[in-house]
């Protein structure tokens, strides 16, 4: 094959035929040809031989001077321009894909979609995906949306990690041992870990990374009744506690305490260091492109790289341009996709481990009393906001998770309400939706509501500053793959719930779980935490709305791939046999 810059220059001599019909023959002599490429009769002759073994044109020469040739195009230029680019993006040529596409974003981004999948370049395993908009920084100790917070997993490791049955298994620690008597836990590191700068992962540096968490705002209540951190050993690390914790091995398998250099604390450059099966190569707002991490403490993985192009759409139309995607998965690895059996897509389908969920904020500027909280929830029966809802892949959420026992409330008594009210929410296109339908419906009964959107971590910042003053919050859950102790985070650790309880109840909710934490093994914090969240839903605090599905169909080159509880597809299986 031809360097891609003599093809790029072949090209622009292509476009000086501009003028001529496609797939019509015409007679020219040799000059004719040459002044029309601005070339020499000797290098027309050898520009129009590679445009022939391109396929761009047919070119019949006669012999002897000034003889008239039989030259016919067949290829459209902007056809063949789209095609040239969409060879080299599935080259990871992407510089000079935009250059021949003279720098048009739009049809870079449709031809990324009709090119995402897995493909080999120079013997390298390369994933090409694109997703609706800019990541966030990939720093665990930050609040992430869902997606971020499946590329943290990807891009860190844990000391250890908890499946979806509440077991424990080895990560980075490959033992741990749980002292009842004294309140101590101790974790064996694995020898001979680096952090993805090559940097030694030791126990003083896991001491100091959790003696840094301890200090942030929003670890100090999980992280409360932690007394001491050591390193007895340079592969072993002791926890100390002032109470029992049965399950301090399950919180710690979060996605928030994955292990990282404890500068990193202190930063917010966006290419972080991690300890993960993929290294952070480039994140801007365009990109985020993953290698793999070819000293990853567990099985390396399959793929090379993963390439990850970023569109910021607008929240109405972002799906639309997302052929087969999900509303709670919008990415995809092919926009063409072949036709699938019902079977192979329920494979790829499921329903989140979670709920969007509508708050009753006692901290507004006008908080509702609980009788009109009561009257409020009963107006927004979920199956009547349906019918506004456009994009519906949502189920009506009769409890918090899925799992859990349908709820029966009794009827509310009408109650006079505000004439307006406000709602905050934050720009995930779904959510916007939510708050669309609950304002129409509210607004049938004479009560106007303003929204209000933030971004993820304004919101959470806000209402951790104790300035959230909306009416109404909505919001959503997603648990995680550590499923039991995800649910018991955002229980015990959510800054919206806790800013929408008044003080009396979130102090009630967290002692609640500390006495689950003292008492209770990790496999039934799902049956013992289903009663609490039965609570507060009574109270008229919490009120869940729905639970979504995650669909997503794969290009036919990607094989034996799970869909994770994050909508997005395990990574570091991803293969081809092409």
């Amino acid at each position: 094959m031809k360097p891609i810059l003599s093809i790029l220059n072949l090209y622009r001599y292509y476009l000086r035929f501009d003028g001529y019909a496609i797939e019509q023959p015409i007679s020219a002599t040799l000059e004719e040809i040459a002044n029309r490429l601005c070339s020499s009769p000797r290098y027309a002759r050898v520009l129009l031989q590679q445009m022939q073994q391109q396929g761009w044109l047919s070119w019949q020469p006669k012999v002897g001077r000034n003889k008239r040739s039989t030259l016919c195009l067949l290829q459209d230029p902007e056809r063949l321009k789209e095609h040239l680019a969409s060879d080299c993006l599935l080259r990871g040529q992407y510089d000079k894909a935009l250059d021949l596409l003279e720098q048009d974003e739009q049809v870079f981004a449709r031809l990324l979609q009709q090119t995402s999948g897995a493909s080999m370049h120079e013997g390298r395993l390369h994933i090409q995906l694109t997703y609706r908009r800019p990541f966030q920084t990939l720093l665990p100790h930050h609040p992430q949306r869902n997606s971020e917070r499946f590329l943290v997993r990807q891009t860190y490791a844990c000391l250890v990690r908890c499946d979806a049955d509440g077991q424990v298994h080895p990560e980075l620690a490959h033992h741990w041992h749980y002292d009842a008597e004294n309140y101590q836990w101790r974790f064996y590191l694995r020898p001979e870990l680096t952090f993805h700068d090559g940097q030694m992962i030791d126990a003083q540096s896991i001491v100091e990374l959790f003696s840094g968490l301890k200090s942030l705002a929003n670890y100090q209540h999980e992280l409360a009744h932690l007394k001491r951190i050591s390193a007895p050993h340079p592969r072993e690390i002791l926890f100390e506690f002032t109470v029992p914790d049965q399950s301090f091995a399950g919180l710690i398998s979060g996605v928030s305490y994955s292990i990282q250099p404890v500068k990193q604390l202190q930063q917010s450059n966006s290419n972080v260091i991690g300890s993960g099966a993929f290294k952070v190569y480039t994140h801007t707002d365009k990109q985020l492109v993953l290698h793999a991490f070819n000293r990853y403490y567990g099985c390396r993985s399959l793929c090379d790289q993963i390439t990850i192009w970023l569109f910021d759409q607008d929240v109405t139309t972002a799906t639309d341009a997302i052929p087969h995607a999900g509303r709670s998965c919008q990415y995809y690895v092919s926009a063409e996709s072949p036709k699938i059996e019902n079977e192979q897509i329920n494979q790829f389908s499921r329903q989140e481990e979670g709920a969007i969920f509508l708050l009753n904020n006692h901290h507004a500027d006008l908080p509702l009393d609980d009788q009109q909280r009561q009257w409020l929830l009963s107006l927004l029966e979920p199956n009547w906001l349906l019918s506004d809802i456009a994009h519906s892949n949502l189920t009506p959420a009769d409890h918090l998770l899925p799992c859990w026992t349908k709820l029966s409330r009794f009827p509310a008594t009408q109650r006079p309400l505000p004439t307006s009210m406000t709602m905050a929410v934050y720009n995930y296109v779904t959510l916007i939706e939510c708050a669309e339908a609950i304002a129409k419906r509210l607004a049938d009964h004479g009560i106007q509501v303003i929204i209000h959107s933030y971004d993820y971590q304004t919101l959470q910042q806000k209402a951790a500053q104790g300035t959230l003053n909306e009416t109404l919050i909505l919001s959503s859950i997603n648990l995680d793959d550590n499923r039991h102790t995800s649910a018991y985070q955002f229980l015990y650790s959510n800054p919206l719930l806790h800013h929408a309880l008044d003080d009396v109840a979130s102090k009630w909710l967290r002692q609640s779980l500390a006495d689950i934490r003292a008492n209770v093994c990790i496999e039934q914090y799902l049956v013992v935490l289903e009663p609490l969240v039965a609570t507060l839903i009574h109270h008229g605090v919490l009120q869940p709305l729905y639970h979504e599905q995650q669909v997503l169909r794969f290009h036919d080159l990607i094989h034996n791939v799970a869909l994770t509880t994050w909508g997005w597809p395990e990574l570091k299986q991803v293969w081809t046999s092409s």
